[in-house]
């Protein structure tokens, strides 16, 4: 079984500026952490580094925030933040990594540019690297 918790605000100042913020906090119950006393959300040990689990799970997140800005009177579009993004044609594959975005409307044209900062998260410590 599994519960999630997700809280969101959505702003708009005038008519080109949004804002966007969604919290996350996903709380899985098991068998096996029923019956050891355990919880899901501090797993026990430590990572390489000597740091206890309870310091690298705060449960609560982060999941999806950005600000988008229409430019007026142009068919530019500025996005900024990690949203989930699409990588392919079919809009089966996503990616939530932040990144800076121009979209373009050109007609029947759809255009756009980003620069990635692509995050690993893993139990081992981070592994970022930029694309």
């Amino acid at each position: 079984m599994q519960a999630e918790l997700r809280l969101g605000v959505e702003a708009r100042y005038q008519k080109n500026l949004t804002l966007y913020v969604l919290f996350e906090h996903p709380q899985i119950f098991d068998g096996n952490l029923i019956d050891d006393c355990s919880n899901s959300t501090n797993p026990g040990g430590t990572d390489v580094f000597g740091r206890a689990a309870g310091t690298e799970n705060p449960g609560f997140h982060t999941e999806r925030y950005w600000i988008d800005y229409k430019f007026a009177s142009t068919p530019l579009r500025m996005r900024v933040g990690a949203d989930l993004w699409t990588v392919d044609q079919a809009g089966t594959i996503g990616d939530d990594d932040p990144r800076f975005a121009l979209f373009g409307e050109f007609g029947d044209i759809d255009v756009m540019a980003a620069a990635v900062y692509q995050c690993e998260s893993q139990r081992l410590g981070w592994k970022t690297t930029m694309t």
